[in-house]
């Protein structure tokens, strides 16, 4: 760095814009993180807490670009999966170490203002206590995010305009060859470990081509007793996940330490507005099956989560969506996460209307009902874990 350490930190409180020549991202305008860098801004006490991502975490898209967070929230990628560099490669080079260091000197300089983990009021996800980072009481092997494949058996108005059944050749290659190097580095002999692998941020697993290839045939995931600590995380809509896909995945969802289920809503009409083409009876026998299967009076159950993508068409049913989960799943409730619908690309094609849909918007006609309904007591009182945005 051109200055020291102490002279930036000290610089940041009284410039709002500063760019420095970082000898491994380039050019670093520091402008993007002011709020982040003031440390009575934090909602934790760096010298307690610290974020753990870059000593614990890489996520990949379908490109094999890295990121040790999400990629929404850090400016820069450590790296890209190539013929010439594999996922190992990166776990232990100069951009992941750099990354490190930025936490450890609590300057956080490589991180965007906007990351939940720096402006949330709660100690939670990524911030773990100091001591247990430098200690290393972490795994040597990181937890693994995929976003590889985006194919989706659903067309959601919150996600795409059209559905994306199929990926073409060259796109099937690459992340073919992304998923093969990954479990390469990290899994190519067994070993006790403990890592989480997500699967798949971005389309619907249960549907994927590419997953059920590699869930199939790869001496990982055919053969995963010999890795014993690693589990899954699995993102789906449950629509696919029906008994006989459950039962044929069985070594899968018994090692999965978390099911997170986009449902979006809590009834019928509601649901197949917002879930388009998925039936609202078949999702939930599916989800029935696998509370009853993986769940219920299983004391080494793991945790579940319904994902809810507020909007005009589904805010009126989050009280039914309270109801089903206390009355039918009361052993082992799941988190209930709401968040606001984002005005992704796929709005400009001008099929669905983003200002319409978005409900969160306090221009929005049905804005202020939205509000009652988000803080009345049927939602706020619910009695397992509730990430909601919109409480006032």
């Amino acid at each position: 760095m051109a200055t020291g350490l102490n002279s930036f930190i000290s610089s940041i409180m009284t410039k709002t814009t500063r760019t420095i020549d970082d000898p491994i991202f380039g050019e670093v305008k520091l402008s993007l993180y002011d709020k982040g860098f003031q440390r009575n801004k934090l909602p934790f006490d760096p010298n307690q807490h610290m974020c753990c991502a870059p000593f614990t975490n890489l996520s990949f898209n379908s490109s094999g670009v890295c990121w040790v967070c999400c990629d929404d929230w850090s400016q820069y990628s450590v790296g890209k999966i190539t013929s010439d560099t594999s996922a190992l490669d990166i776990w232990i080079g100069p951009q992941v170490k750099a990354f490190r260091e930025s936490i450890l000197d609590n300057s956080y300089r490589y991180c965007g203002e906007m990351c939940p983990m720096l402006t949330s009021n709660n100690i939670e996800g990524f911030i773990l206590p100091r001591k247990q980072i430098i200690e290393r009481s972490y795994s040597p092997i990181p937890d693994i995010a995929l976003s590889l494949d985006e194919t989706c058996n659903l067309q959601c108005p919150s996600c795409r305009d059209s559905k994306i059944t199929l990926l073409n050749s060259d796109r099937t290659a690459e992340s073919s060859f992304i998923l093969s190097d990954i479990l390469e580095s990290f899994f190519f002999s067994p070993h006790n470990f403990a890592s989480t692998i997500t699967f798949d941020t971005c389309g619907e697993v249960f549907y994927s081509k590419l997953y059920k290839h590699f869930f199939d045939n790869h001496p990982f995931f055919v053969n995963k007793e010999k890795w014993p600590n690693v589990e899954f995380v699995i993102t789906t809509n449950a629509s696919m996940m029906t008994p006989k896909v459950q039962n044929k995945y069985h070594k899968i969802l018994k090692d999965t330490a978390e099911l997170i289920i986009s449902l979006d809503a809590g009834n019928k009409e509601a649901y197949e507005k917002v879930r388009y083409p998925a039936k609202w009876e078949v999702t939930m026998s599916n989800v029935d099956y696998y509370y009853n299967t993986y769940m219920k009076n299983n004391p080494k159950r793991s945790s579940w989560r319904w994902n809810v993508i507020l909007q005009k068409d589904n805010y009126l049913s989050i009280p039914d969506m309270i109801d089903l989960a206390e009355k039918k799943y009361p052993e082992c409730l799941p988190q209930i996460w709401i968040t606001p619908i984002l005005q992704w690309d796929h709005f400009k094609s001008g099929k669905y209307n983003y200002e319409d849909m978005a409900v969160w918007n306090s221009k929005h006609e049905d804005y202020q009902t939205m509000l009652k309904v988000m803080n009345s007591p049927k939602v706020l009182n619910y009695r397992g874990v509730l990430n909601n945005a919109f409480i006032r």
